[in-house]
């Protein structure tokens, strides 16, 4: 419930985070379903870059980092 509630507040501030993050981003969604290797993952937030173009997922924590956070293969 804590990432929610973050999550939340951050979609709030959303535009200042857009201006933060530069020119070029605009934002897709938040809780964004993707299937990868048959498994189902949810991203918190998305971005498009348009000038790279990529997609930048940040994916929201509130405990301490566990190396089974990190990615371990690209999307």
């Amino acid at each position: 419930m804590a990432e929610r509630k973050l999550e939340a507040s951050l979609i709030a501030r959303l535009q200042h985070l857009l201006l933060e993050l530069g020119r070029g981003f605009a934002f897709v969604g938040s809780r964004h379903r993707i299937e990868v290797g048959g498994e189902d993952f949810y991203i918190n937030l998305l971005f498009y870059h348009f000038e790279l173009p990529r997609f930048v997922l940040i994916d929201l924590k509130t405990g301490k980092f566990k190396p089974e956070d990190a990615p371990t293969s690209s999307l």
